[in-house]
C-alpha cells in the first residue's frame, strides 16, 4: 500500500514536469494562490484513484475541468 502511494507520481507519461510543478508548488505554499491549486489537483487525484485509473492526472491540463459525475 505505502509502495503504491509513494509510486503513484511516477505513473504517469510527464512525470518529472509533475514532479516539478507540484514540488514547486508545496514549496510555495506559504502563498495563497498555490494552496488553491493544490487542492484543486487534490481533487484530481482523488477522482482518478475513486474511478479506478491507475496514472496520476497531469499539471499539463490547467483549464480542463474533467468532471465525471
Amino acid at each position: 500500500m505505502l509502495e503504491d502511494a509513494l509510486g503513484y507520481p511516477l505513473r504517469t507519461d510527464d512525470r518529472v514536469a509533475t514532479l516539478i510543478i507540484g514540488g514547486a508548488l508545496i514549496v510555495a505554499g506559504v502563498f495563497v494562490l498555490p494552496a488553491f491549486v493544490l487542492q484543486g489537483y487534490l481533487v484530481r487525484v482523488l477522482r482518478s484513484a475513486a474511478n479506478g485509473e491507475r496514472e496520476a492526472p497531469s499539471f499539463t491540463d490547467w483549464g480542463s475541468c474533467s468532471s465525471t459525475a
